[in-house]
């Protein structure tokens, strides 16, 4: 499943309403989410028994699949005038179902290979 909204504001609320819906939708998984280390990703509100969040490390963008994922949407709007947001919005929604028509499996194996390598070394560094 691939959710896209739109939300005015990046923040914990926000952030609580997305794994909130993302846990009905998967409620019978434990869920596994791999974040940045925005403030907001790291609150306290954000814990439950069926979640687990592993963050990336510091000032690591090559190892975010969603920056890769950004860089490909910049693609589509780079050095365009749009006459309104509704205009750049439609142009960004079409790159975002041609993008996940194209690319979702890819990402999906560069997300696994990264948790595989990068939780395989943790444990052997705690261990």
């Amino acid at each position: 499943m691939i959710l896209f909204g739109q939300c005015p504001d990046v923040n914990t609320l926000a952030t609580k309403t997305f794994l909130d819906k993302l846990k009905e939708f998967y409620k019978e998984y434990h869920l596994i989410i791999v974040w940045d280390n925005a403030a907001f990703h790291k609150s306290k509100k954000l814990e439950d028994e069926n979640l687990t969040i592993i963050f990336l490390p510091s000032y690591s963008p090559e190892l975010n699949p969603a920056e890769r994922f950004f860089q490909e949407i910049r693609k589509v709007t780079a050095n365009q005038i749009f006459e309104n947001i509704e205009q750049q919005e439609k142009l960004i929604d079409q790159a975002l179902v041609n993008y996940t028509i194209q690319k979702k499996k890819r990402y999906i194996l560069l997300t696994i290979h990264f948790l595989l390598k990068y939780q395989g070394k943790r444990l052997k560094d705690e261990g």
